[in-house]
């Protein structure tokens, strides 16, 4: 039996209608920008990737940063604190 697929023209949907006035809207459950201008989205994503990109830079400074600092002494030479012995 092939499942039941109500038509247009149904008592169902006349009566769904009735009890449910939301107008039916695009599919945009899962969109941030749903309806915006394609400018508008365009923006935000070059934001985000300026944001990722920047965030990224700054945690490679601040790691070569600290790891300089614990790596070699005063007279940047290397620290033999951190060599593995043997």
């Amino acid at each position: 039996m092939p499942p039941f697929h109500p038509e247009e023209g149904s008592l169902f949907f006349k009566k769904k209608r009735l009890i449910d006035p939301i107008p039916i809207l695009p599919n945009c459950q899962n969109q941030a920008f749903c309806g915006s201008s394609q400018l508008i989205v365009i923006k935000y994503q070059i934001m985000i990737m300026l944001t990722i990109f920047v965030g990224t830079i700054l945690s490679v400074y601040l790691s070569i940063l600290f790891s300089t600092k614990m790596v070699f002494d005063r007279r940047n030479m290397l620290s033999e604190s951190i060599l593995k012995r043997a």
